[in-house]
């Protein structure tokens, strides 16, 4: 059946998932797909389906990422043949890595690597990083190490990658800072992930090239500096800082939240200053985190004008009327996605207001693509109300790509279904 739709035309992309029998083989089962030799970029096997018969692609020549799962070897004698043209490959639970690892020594046209529930011994696993050449990103999801080294005893000193992640889901901070730490040389890496565990400083002069700091689970009593020294040291060049998660330590009582809260500050405020002082031009603000009130319109007031991406989650009770003021600041212009999630509203808000402040800063900003700002409460709108925001959608749907619109009232929901039209 499959090898008869793809007869039809010439594919760029073909996902195949949950076919039957489990075992396929390409030049037998699919002779078809050489229809696409020309034009097929990318080709996702992402479940247990077991492939052989890899030797045919060596025909395709744009053929750039390839996904397998429980591949077969001669998987191998597909990335060492000289026609292949592979930038990315994906594989998931592949259990031959060392001869892997040997056939990706050489020159290889693969950039990016990505390894999912594989087993592998550490040593190797540290051996490839310092020995390859040909890849910039490397990502290692739900590790399987088998350690025969401490991890700490691992020296890294590869030169020339620019990507580089290793974390389990099951323990997502396991790995993930630790790796950091193991660079004994300049590295070239661009990102950095630190997570909640993440407390020995990381050497700012081994990591000059940053230009994304990601930042997860955030525990009390942890110092911002190493982050500020990081962005200082980067400063010419970084522009993307993202914080997910909240504290986890909340003791049960009355002031559990509001302790949460200034801690979140105590860590945030340090970096955003750092950020201003130095003139960083970012590009991407994401605090998920909750902080107060205040502290996000202060945020909001002083975000550098390069900021394309602004995401802020706040905590306490306010008025609407203030925080649309902040965002239809000229600061605010060059926003293109904008999220805002709040948790309380001053009574004297309703829903009838944040819709009418919706449209305003709708029609403030032109250049606004994607745009979600909750309402955590329950309302009504009145049909003027109603016929404000078709209006605006109708005048600025050219450049929305995706509105969000928080209903806890089922009532509500007739006057939104003309955004399916524009499929917003």
């Amino acid at each position: 059946m499959i090898n008869k739709i793809i007869a039809e035309q010439s594919l760029t992309k073909l996902y195949i998932w949950h076919t039957k029998p489990r075992i396929m083989n390409l030049s037998e089962e699919l002779p078809n797909l050489l229809k696409s030799k020309d034009t097929l970029v990318n080709l996702l096997f992402p479940d247990s389906l077991e492939i052989s018969g890899l030797s045919m692609l060596n025909q395709f020549s744009n053929l750039n990422f390839l996904h397998l799962c429980n591949s077969s070897v001669d998987l191998l004698d597909y990335i060492s043949n000289p026609l292949c043209r592979l930038q990315q490959l994906t594989l998931s639970k592949f259990n031959e890595l060392q001869k892997l690892f040997e056939t990706l020594k050489p020159n290889s046209s693969i950039t990016c690597l990505v390894l999912d529930n594989c087993p592998m011994v550490f040593s190797m696993f540290i051996q490839f990083i310092n020995s390859n050449k040909s890849l910039l990103k490397l990502i290692c999801k739900n590790a399987q190490f088998t350690f025969d080294i401490e991890m700490d005893s691992a020296k890294i000193t590869n030169q020339k990658l620019e990507g580089l992640l290793v974390k389990n889901d099951d323990e997502p901070s396991a790995y993930c800072h630790a790796f950091n730490n193991l660079w004994t040389v300049p590295s070239s890496l661009t990102a950095l992930e630190l997570w909640q565990d993440y407390t020995k400083p990381l050497n700012p002069d081994l990591f000059k090239r940053i230009h994304s700091i990601g930042y997860n689970y955030l525990n009390r009593n942890l110092d911002p500096k190493n982050v500020c020294d990081l962005i200082q040291t980067n400063k010419s060049i970084f522009d993307v800082f993202k914080i997910y998660g909240d504290f986890t330590d909340n003791d049960g009582s009355d002031n559990g939240e509001a302790d949460d809260i200034a801690e979140n500050e105590r860590f945030v405020m340090p970096i955003f200053k750092t950020i201003l002082e130095n003139s960083v031009k970012l590009c991407k603000l994401e605090i998920t985190i909750s902080l107060d009130f205040n502290v996000t319109v202060y945020i909001i007031k002083n975000i550098p004008s390069t900021l394309n991406t602004l995401t802020l989650s706040a905590a306490g009770n306010y008025s609407y009327p203030t925080l649309f003021e902040c965002l239809m600041l000229p600061v605010c212009n060059n926003i293109e996605s904008l999220n805002y999630y709040l948790d309380k509203l001053s009574s004297n808000d309703t829903l009838d207001g944040y819709i009418e402040l919706f449209c305003d800063l709708i029609n403030n900003n032109q250049n606004l693509k994607r745009l979600y700002i909750s309402y955590p409460h329950k309302g009504t709108i009145t049909p003027e109300t109603a016929s404000k925001f078709k209006t605006t959608i109708d005048n600025n749907y050219t450049h929305l790509f995706n509105i969000g619109i928080t209903l806890y009232d089922g009532n509500n929901s007739e006057n939104f279904e003309f955004l399916r039209k524009y499929k917003l």
